[in-house]
């Protein structure tokens, strides 16, 4: 019996990415080096902090006026 994520995959995937869905086999498994999904130290810390708002840059309006300001700020 396919699985149900076998059936939504479209018919032009080919049979080996079928056969991945079927067993679970995640992409990462997949990659030339080892792979982790769950994120460092760091990462994390950069995480929360985006989404207080901490240290991120101010929106620009144009490609000139981030270089006005870069070049001010050099």
């Amino acid at each position: 019996m396919e699985s149900a994520m076998v059936k939504r995959t479209p018919a032009h995937t080919g049979q080996k990415a079928k056969r991945m869905a079927a067993s679970g086999t995640a992409l990462s498994e997949m990659a030339p080096c080892p792979y982790s999904h769950v994120p460092n130290a760091e990462t994390i810390r950069a995480i929360e902090e985006v989404e207080q708002g901490i240290g991120l840059s101010r929106a620009f309006t144009s490609v000139d006026e981030l270089f006005e300001e870069l070049m001010r700020d050099a």
